[in-house]
């Protein structure tokens, strides 16, 4: 249907985990129309149509303010939050305040995990092992923060990182 392919980790959570759920931020966002692993598993065409199917353009945090305009409010013109900026991704997960991860589906950084932290001015960064240990873990407030530390994690680091923090959390 829309000419993509999912991530391998992905797809694989998809069929053996669930679509949806329990996860970070306020959970895992289903896949809309999932109806039956023929869609996850199909191969692309040729063309590639629409953002999804166009290569994610960043490899580095991007955080360009000059492009905002006076007017926030309208998100639809405004060039900061023009959607060339997210293409080849998909929405996984809402982290709160406007913080959203996002997982490439197409581009170099295929599979990795993408944070869209815009509406609070914050760009565009890779979700690193800083960024999920401040907002898996209990008591983010310990943590040293190594700014050099950059390099996006993929679906099942970031992942299995929520996943180990919630269970530090129970025990």
């Amino acid at each position: 249907k829309y000419n993509i392919r999912l991530p391998c980790e992905y797809r694989n959570f998809l069929l053996e985990v669930g679509n949806g759920g329990t996860g970070p931020g306020y959970g895992l966002y289903r896949l809309p129309d999932l109806e039956n692993e023929s869609e996850i598993t199909a191969i692309p065409s040729k063309k590639n149509e629409g953002l999804l199917g166009k290569p994610f353009p960043l490899k580095e945090a991007w955080n360009d303010l000059t492009l905002m305009m006076k007017d926030k409010a309208d998100c639809e013109s405004n060039p900061y939050f023009d959607s060339k900026f997210v293409q080849g991704t998909i929405t996984i997960a809402h982290y709160g305040c406007g913080i959203y991860a996002m997982l490439v589906i197409t581009g170099k950084q295929e599979g990795k995990i993408w944070i869209d932290d815009r509406t609070n001015d914050g760009g565009i960064y890779p979700a690193s092992w800083n960024f999920c240990h401040y907002f898996h873990a209990d008591d983010p407030d310990d943590f040293q923060s190594c700014e050099e530390e950059q390099e996006p994690l993929s679906f099942y680091d970031w992942y299995e990182d929520w996943l180990n923090q919630s269970l530090l959390q129970v025990f």
